[in-house]
């Protein structure tokens, strides 16, 4: 019998016969989010290619071995699609009480209620009304607390709501006049509110409010109401210049937990003396004097969620002495529990890295996490057991084939003043992987340079199937967390502030040159891609380099002052602190903007853009087709119908993805 030997196919880059096509990204794929835990039961919300996007609630009994949808349909056989649009980006959209279901429809806008498992319908909270979106409920059994955003007169107000009902709200259902929820403003003293959460006694309702120009991540304020009180009493426990705060939640002995970045890195505090005075105090003081707040476990690493959609959750209640918490240290995201009464860490070692998704109750513990080998999954952890409840994706791919990340950091420029110490950039790099395929010797891989979006956000590894699409067809890709990115302390995120268009654009320059000194790289075939800010990034950086001989901005800011002018109210005057100037005639608005400078751009560009896009108008990948056109500069614009910020239909995922692998094969006259 002959032996043969295993052989190794050889294929130019970027033409590797990849065993992942198109449905990997689309029908293969789908979108899992915001967990909750039940007694005997996991629930989160889950967007099937099927739905466009759409998101349903479904739920997961122990002791089942699959998830199915949890609500029945709207009356009228309306899909129960759960979704918000407050903020433009939305968030969180439900709550579960018991056994009870709260959430806002994404097909009318409306607020329901429905009872799990029962044959009654699910009842309207709030009657149609489209100038008046909700959100990051809080249920209790005949209450809800909820974020309120009214759009009047070209004008948008978001407040903190209680809605109330009683078993009149029920009469509808026999022919009556409906009998919605009665709804009261509990706070309008602030621009922005979000995150109510109420104590276990029912007394004292946290929240968080913010006001322009200031974003949640810059400046945000942690406020109680005294609910028991007439009137009511408002106290502000933390308000300090520069510090954000996030993430209110009570401990069962009514101690209230939060998440600030006073020292410089975003740990978690504990306020006691809501219900007992401290033994120093005089018990008749009032309430809000007897409070006493410290750090639970000072250290270097971040447990702020990410802030640009309500609801993302960091840490939950995990049993009467504990919380379990995420956080993320040097670019990766790490999980454990913490004691409430001493700060106390315990570690969990696991091969799972948590997203900003989590949840717990007596002991179980549920979440969003990926690995280097997995896209996001459900996960239940319990007396140490780990189960996948449910994956994001269907795709199983040879290990062998597997790119795992490497996590790299590089010196880089000063790009303008910081104000941090250490100047350098961290990112992830991924090589070409393909099990039985290699290219020649003498050639080096395309590299793809991805920028995140925010610009005040984060890239973690759960683009993990995106990636493998690229790195499967022969590209190497690096993802980069330039200075402005959150996770890495607040000088580092604050080292963008009048900087943006520079630091990230030097950061991502930088990072190319480590890679191609080192002998990684291709350096005459790379190509930098980024959405939404990571677009103008994109943009800004080909026309101020040329390490880059390609661009793909996906719905990328081209003019900083028409953006400013026409974008939604939660990023009104966001771009003001990043440019480093609110007078809008200062000529920085329009050195920064890459419609002004496109008789600098020497590389080819694809532009890819939404028409119903409400955050980055459309106008502005139109009017940089245009300036290019007019310099004679290649670019070529796709336009996609019913899409906003960020692509959810799949015909539209695959035209997108084929268009970008089309272009650059054609840019780089790989055959």
């Amino acid at each position: 019998m002959s032996m043969v030997k295993n052989m190794t196919n050889i294929y130019p880059y970027g033409t590797w016969p990849s065993p992942l096509d198109v449905s990997t990204l689309t029908t293969k794929k789908r979108n899992v989010s915001y967990v909750t835990r039940l007694m005997d039961a996991t629930m989160w919300l889950e967007a099937l290619p099927e739905d466009d996007g759409m998101s349903s609630l479904v739920i997961h009994h122990d002791n089942d071995a699959s998830a199915h949808r949890a609500l029945p349909d709207l009356p009228g056989a309306t899909p129960s699609f759960i979704g918000t649009k407050v903020h433009e980006y939305g968030g969180k959209a439900y709550d579960v009480h018991e056994r009870t279901v709260i959430f806002s429809s994404a097909l009318t806008g409306q607020v329901y209620l429905y009872h799990l498992g029962s044959d009654e319908p699910i009842y309207a909270l709030t009657p149609p009304d489209p100038t008046r979106r909700y959100a990051d409920f809080f249920l209790t059994d005949h209450a809800a607390y909820a974020v309120c955003e009214e759009h009047h007169d070209g004008q948008v107000d978001n407040y903190l709501v209680q809605m109330t009902w009683n078993n009149n709200l029920f009469a509808h259902d026999n022919g009556a006049t409906p009998s919605y929820a009665t709804i009261d403003v509990l706070f309008h003293h602030s621009d922005f509110v979000t995150s109510p959460q109420l104590s276990p006694c029912g007394k004292f309702l946290a929240f968080i409010s913010w006001d322009h120009p200031a974003m949640p991540w810059t400046h945000s304020r942690l406020h109680v109401i005294n609910l028991s009180s007439r009137p009511r009493e408002l106290h502000t426990v933390v308000d300090s210049r520069n510090v954000s705060v996030a993430q209110p939640l009570w401990a069962p002995d009514g101690t209230l937990l939060h998440i600030d970045d006073s020292t410089g890195w975003a740990n978690i505090y504990r306020t006691e003396g809501f219900l007992h005075p401290h033994p120093t105090d005089n018990p008749h003081l009032a309430w809000h004097h007897r409070l006493r707040t410290r750090s639970l476990h000072p250290c270097n690493d971040d447990y702020m969620p990410n802030l640009w959609a309500l609801g993302g959750q960091s840490m939950a209640i995990f049993d009467s002495d504990h919380i379990v918490a995420t956080w993320q240290e040097k670019g990766r995201r790490a999980i454990g529990l913490l004691r409430i009464d001493n700060g106390q860490c315990e570690v969990w070692p696991l091969e799972w890295e948590p997203e900003y998704s989590i949840a717990a109750k007596d002991g179980t513990c549920v979440l969003i996490a990926h690995s280097n080998t997995s896209a996001p999954c459900v996960i239940k952890i319990s007396s140490g057991r780990v189960e996948v409840l449910a994956s994001s994706s269907d795709v199983v791919i040879d290990p062998e084939s597997i790119s795992e990340p490497q996590l790299i950091t590089w010196p880089v420029t000063s790009g303008g003043d910081t104000g941090i110490s250490e100047d350098v950039s961290h990112g992830f790099f991924y090589l070409p992987q393909l099990a039985g395929v290699s290219a020649g010797a003498d050639e080096k891989p395309p590299l793809l340079v991805h920028v995140h979006g925010g610009p005040t956000s984060t890239e973690i590894r759960q683009r993990f199937i995106d990636y493998q699409w690229w790195t499967t067809r022969g590209f190497a890709v690096l993802v980069v967390n330039y200075r402005g990115s959150t996770g890495f302390g607040r000088a580092y995120q604050d080292a963008l502030n009048g900087n943006w268009g520079v630091s990230d654009v030097a950061d991502c320059e930088a990072g190319v040159r480590y890679l191609v000194d080192k002998g990684l790289v291709d350096p005459a075939r790379v190509a930098i891609r980024g959405g939404s800010a990571g677009g103008y990034t994109t943009l800004r950086a080909l026309s101020v380099s040329d390490v880059f001989s390609a661009g793909c901005s996906l719905y990328g800011v081209a003019d900083l002052r028409s953006l400013a002018a026409q974008t939604h109210k939660f990023e009104s005057q966001y771009l003001q602190g990043l440019i480093g100037s609110s007078d809008d005639g200062d000529d920085v608005w329009d050195e920064r903007s890459p419609a002004n400078t496109v008789e600098n751009i020497k590389a080819p560009l694809l532009l890819l853009q939404g028409q119903d896009d409400a955050i980055v108008p459309p106008n502005q990948a139109t009017m940089m087709q245009e300036a290019l056109q007019r310099h004679g500069i290649t670019v070529e614009l796709r336009l996609f119908s019913g899409e906003g910020h960020g692509f959810v239909h799949d015909d539209t995922i695959a035209e997108a993805f084929m268009a970008e692998l089309e272009f650059y094969l054609s840019v780089w006259n790989i055959i």
